[in-house]
């Protein structure tokens, strides 16, 4: 930023932002926002740094020029002055527009509360949450999305293309792949090994007549089940239901009401009680391993 002398008188702008008793001219790309330092020292530490400089001349209002387009300082002032236009927070590319911003003017306040906002878009958008959030130095919000991430397969993080992404560091991009892998192995892990020792296993009888009229060991529908909940977890960690009533029944009638008289009527409620109890263990299992993230993810030298 640099302070320069407005030399020339301009046209009142479509915005909200031409106070007559200014005493500082924001420029954003040639668009001028006629506002007060009081108000701006407040918010920002950036621009109270700004104003400390000597004015060029008495006779003009100093003039701030910023690298932001018009919209996004718009947006900015609206945050700082409560009462002018609304900010479309809902919109994610504009609340990473803010926040860059607001962490370039060191508006810390502000970025806490526009921060939670983003916190709201981690459940519909993590991978992009987690990007925004390494920008612009959102420590927890990019550990939250990260875990949110698990509830994706492996291959939809591979194949994500936002322009968030390609402003982190490919390192982070890169612990992030590495603490979905890490936790699809645990998942898997916890999955097999809370299965072997799962109460509900005694529910099913070693061998019954199938309908084919022959015997067979009933077990081999929960091993199957398990091994195929385990092979998920590898790549989805955070299955979307694992003890859900669509996926047994139909894993279930694929499987085991063919197979045997005996295991048919409880085989759903087991695999159900299975699932739940597993999901628990699975959680917790997860809840123990970290990102690993750094200060050089959060690295300001990105903002832009």
């Amino acid at each position: 930023m640099q302070i320069k002398e407005d030399k020339t008188k301009q046209q009142a702008l479509s915005n909200p932002f031409q106070f007559p008793d200014a005493d500082i001219i924001i420029r954003a790309r040639g668009v001028d926002f006629r506002v007060h330092k009081l108000i701006l020292s407040h918010a920002s530490t950036g621009f109270e740094d700004k104003f400390s400089l000597p004015p060029i001349s008495r006779e003009s209002i100093p003039v701030i020029e910023v690298p932001e387009d018009a919209q996004t300082m718009h947006d900015v002032l609206s945050l700082i002055y409560r009462n002018t236009d609304p900010v479309d927070l809902d919109n994610i590319t504009t609340l990473r527009r803010v926040l860059v911003a607001l962490r370039k003017y060191s508006m810390d306040n502000l970025r806490s509360i526009v921060g939670r906002v983003l916190q709201t878009h981690i459940n519909s958008d993590p991978i992009r949450v987690f990007a925004i959030a390494c920008i612009v130095n959102g420590r927890e919000i990019a550990r939250l999305a990260a875990k949110e991430t698990l509830k994706l397969e492996f291959g939809q993080i591979l194949d994500y293309d936002v322009p968030e992404v390609n402003q982190i560091r490919a390192g982070t991009f890169r612990k992030l792949l590495l603490y979905h892998r890490k936790c699809g192995d645990l998942a898997s892990q916890t999955i097999r090994a809370h299965a072997s020792k799962c109460p509900v296993t005694y529910h099913a009888s070693k061998s019954a007549r199938t309908v084919e009229n022959a015997y067979v060991d009933c077990r081999q529908w929960w091993t199957e089940y398990v091994e195929r909940m385990g092979e998920d977890a590898k790549s989805h960690p955070i299955l979307p239901d694992y003890g859900g009533t669509e996926l047994v029944r139909g894993f279930c009638d694929l499987t085991v009401t063919k197979r045997c008289y005996t295991c048919s009527p409880i085989a759903s409620l087991t695999l159900i009680q299975l699932g739940e109890r597993v999901e628990q263990e699975v959680r917790a299992a997860l809840e123990n391993v970290g990102v690993g993230l750094d200060d050089d993810d959060f690295s300001i030298q990105r903002l832009s």
